[in-house]
């Protein structure tokens, strides 16, 4: 069973993405001159909520044992890629359903749209892209960055986390420089994602050592911050 904190998202996601479909919809019958009554509202509706339902789902459900690890490993560009043909899948099987769902008959026989494929790409690339910069920094810093929270120095209680490799010197003698990197990005993967996982957010990484924090809120609630070292812990 998903945590109350993951199901609240996943309704969150479903709703918006509802109703944007509901307008997207509505936008494309505009520009292909399509008078349908108002059933692009809901088929937009539709579509929009299995999507964004189907896919949220899916992200909380994906096990994290050793083969979702490998999969996270991959270098960026690769995993982007293949995470982004997946979602454009499920978004194109999803739009076929819609078609099934809430027939229009102005659509001419056509099921999908040529708009509908390169949105649904370029939605899967940009979400994609957002949700990889992210699993790896943490929830919440890349908007904060954006919205220019790291301009200014400001003063905030925090719980911070330090971990680092112990006796990596002898390991990097003992494995050489690039079997040493191969092992010291690993490391570096299993812990981030369990310091995310748990609503950390990576504060620095220096050589083999992270530095994460957590809002006293969001790290002491359900004693995260604690979870977060068995979490690392057993991934290791």
């Amino acid at each position: 069973m998903p945590p109350p904190a993951a199901l609240r998202l996943i309704f969150w996601i479903t709703l918006s993405s509802t109703v944007l479909g509901a307008l997207f919809g509505h936008g494309q019958s505009l520009a292909l001159g399509e008078d349908v009554g108002g059933a692009d509202y809901l088929r937009g509706a539709v579509d929009g909520a299995l999507i964004a339902g189907t896919l949220s789902t899916f992200e909380i459900a994906v096990p994290s044992g050793a083969a979702g690890v490998r999969f996270r490993q991959m270098r960026f560009l690769r995993y982007l890629g293949l995470r982004s043909l997946i979602y454009l899948g499920v978004i194109l099987v999803v739009l076929a359903a819609g078609h099934r769902l809430v027939p229009i008959a102005a659509e001419g026989g056509v099921i999908i749209h040529r708009v509908e494929i390169l949105f649904s790409l370029g939605l899967s690339l940009g979400y994609n892209l957002l949700f990889g910069v992210s699993q790896l920094l943490g929830p919440g810093v890349l908007f904060a960055f954006v919205a220019g929270r790291y301009h200014r120095p400001r003063l905030e209680e925090r719980v911070l986390l330090f971990i680092d490799m112990r006796a990596s010197t002898a390991i990097a003698e003992r494995l050489g420089e690039k079997r040493f990197l191969d092992f010291l990005n690993r490391f570096i993967t299993d812990l981030s994602l369990a310091i995310a996982e748990n609503g950390g957010e990576i504060h620095k990484y220096v050589g083999d050592e992270i530095i994460a924090t957590w809002t006293p809120a969001a790290g002491l609630g359900e004693a995260r911050c604690i979870r977060a070292c068995f979490a690392a812990l057993e991934r290791l």
